[in-house]
């Protein structure tokens, strides 16, 4: 795998994706593709048709740079990754795929704690969905607590570690 393009909806959080990735992908050229207005625009009630065409633009231009995956780096928007990867023709990786595994897979009861509510609802959706493939029956609550990105530490689960090992797994 020559270049994959990580997407992401805040600056912030491109330093840790660029310590991950040379961890787990020292071969893989990474890209980063910003756009730090998606989640607020998201807070503020966007068509979903808005942000994926902007979500499409930066896959467009992530293609066009070479790279043959993207990875969405925020939970906010992993809803958008599978109508993303038809379009592209490259597969869209979700950052947070491999935590609701985690979670689905270590109870029957999950709390989703995150900083905003766009990140709340698409996370529930994703354990759901999660849980449906492995065939388990979970209980999710959702909480909003403010701090709570910068707050997460262990035994809280949390997507980026993992979800960059799994995507290091899946281009091997």
């Amino acid at each position: 795998m020559g270049r994959v393009a990580f997407v992401h909806t805040g600056a912030v959080v491109i330093p840790a994706f660029a310590r991950l990735a040379a961890e787990h992908l020292p071969r893989v050229e990474v890209q980063n593709l910003l756009d730090d207005k998606i989640v607020a625009d998201l807070g503020r009630g966007a068509a979903p048709e808005d942000v994926a065409r902007r979500l499409a633009d930066l896959g467009d231009a992530a293609v066009a740079g070479g790279a043959e995956a993207v990875m969405f780096t925020c939970s906010s928007i992993s809803q958008y990754a599978g109508p993303l990867a038809e379009r592209l023709g490259v597969p869209v990786y979700r950052v947070d795929e491999a935590m609701a595994d985690e979670a689905v897979a270590a109870g029957e009861s999950i709390t989703v704690i995150a900083t905003l509510p766009t990140t709340v609802r698409p996370t529930g959706a994703l354990l759901r969905e999660r849980a449906e493939l492995a065939g388990r029956a979970v209980t999710i609550d959702e909480v909003v607590v403010e701090g709570a990105f910068e707050g997460a530490s262990r035994p809280v689960l949390t997507s980026p570690e993992p979800g960059i090992r799994r995507l290091a797994d899946r281009l091997r």
